[in-house]
């Protein structure tokens, strides 16, 4: 084995007699981490709001295959028009939003359900009780709209958004922040003693070679 090699009993005697610089700096790393987490990065909630896209205007009536079919060809249709303009300056007339259409279009996102009639509308906001508002007020415009458009009565509100007070934001994470806060500062304070020593050895290596006699 080369001199300035290091073995694994010599990496872990290097970690034990600075093993306060190895647990310091992630107690830094975390502490700051869940420090910004808590103190400065708004929370952001999110809900969301469902709509069933049906062929039959007709209540009573039975849906058949073909029925299913013209509703599910309509979904992707529906997603696009649910983030219009036409439809998002609706809402914010309805509900005297002080937002242009690309803030508000910035909050949304339009999930067809894989398979079905369902159409998922989800809202984020700072304010849970405002996303919840503009969940329900989206899903209600896009009605209004392709009503007026597409002069068509095929979409029911099937689940509206209601506000939880138990709700957790859905970011930002604190805990998850100061587990890969921990994570990473670990590695970097046990690597940087792993490579302060090589370089240690390497230079003891070099001062150790300029001892010898020259024979020259």
């Amino acid at each position: 084995m080369r001199k300035n090699s290091i073995t694994f009993d010599e990496l872990f005697e290097i970690v034990r007699k600075r093993i306060w610089i190895v647990l310091l700096i992630p107690i830094i790393f975390v502490s700051v981490s869940g420090y910004v987490s808590y103190k400065y990065m708004t929370p952001i909630y999110a809900v969301s709001t469902q709509l069933l896209v049906i062929s039959k205007e007709k209540e009573g009536t039975e849906m058949t295959f073909n029925d299913i079919q013209t509703s599910l060809k309509l979904i992707d249709t529906y997603s696009i028009i649910i983030q219009n303009p036409g439809v998002l300056n609706r809402v914010i007339k309805n509900l005297n939003l002080n937002l242009s259409a690309n803030q508000l279009n910035d909050k949304i996102i339009v999930n067809p359900i894989t398979n079905s009639q369902i159409i998922s509308i989800s809202v984020t906001d700072p304010d849970p009780e405002m996303a919840v508002k503009l969940a329900n007020g989206i899903a209600k415009a896009f009605i209004e709209e392709i009503s007026i458009v597409m002069n068509v009565h095929n979409v029911k509100i099937l689940t509206e958004a209601k506000a939880d007070k138990t709700m957790p934001p859905i970011s930002p994470k604190p805990l998850m922040n100061m587990a890969v806060a921990f994570v990473i500062s670990l590695f970097i304070s046990t690597a940087s003693l792993f490579i302060l020593e090589f370089f240690r050895k390497g230079k003891n290596k070099i001062n150790e070679a300029g001892q010898f006699p020259n024979t020259f």
